[in-house]
């Protein structure tokens, strides 16, 4: 059995309960959101922005969505500097909503996280992994428009 075809293995028996390796993301997944509001509170600070620019940045980022887990470290960086930016795209937790991990995994074509998935108009669905790669891409758009 090939490493790919493992790894899709574990992914179409996730929801099989007693899998020792299930019990391990359910726990970090219940760690996440036990630490969620003290690390939003205390890290993830928005800036004040007026009411055409934080409209403005959601109209950028209509059709954008960030598969990530609470506990990633590279995840919590995206999520701290999109915070910054004043930038709001709508995530997802893959440890806590198996739908949003099997579409990351089937559609994305990585179990990786943080992975930004951008829905173009008229154009196929691109997903973007790597943390810098993703708020290089942010940072690129903001600033073109």
């Amino acid at each position: 059995m090939s490493f790919y075809a493992s790894r899709r293995s574990r992914i179409e028996n996730r929801s099989v309960i007693g899998q020792p390796w299930q019990i391990m993301w359910k726990l970090i997944g219940l760690l996440g959101s036990a630490i969620r509001p003290f690390s939003r509170s205390l890290f993830e600070k928005e800036p004040v922005l007026s009411a055409a620019e934080s409209s403005r940045l959601r109209e950028l980022f209509v059709g954008h969505r960030l598969y990530q887990f609470e506990i990633s470290s590279y995840s919590f960086k995206t999520r701290r500097t999109l915070a910054a930016m004043g930038v709001k795209i709508p995530e997802v937790d893959v440890l806590v909503d198996d739908n949003a991990y099997r579409e990351l995994v089937e559609q994305g074509g990585k179990d990786q996280v943080p992975c930004l998935r951008i829905n173009h108009p008229n154009q196929p669905t691109e997903w973007m992994y790597e943390s810098d790669a993703i708020l290089a891409y942010v940072r690129k758009r903001i600033s073109q428009k």
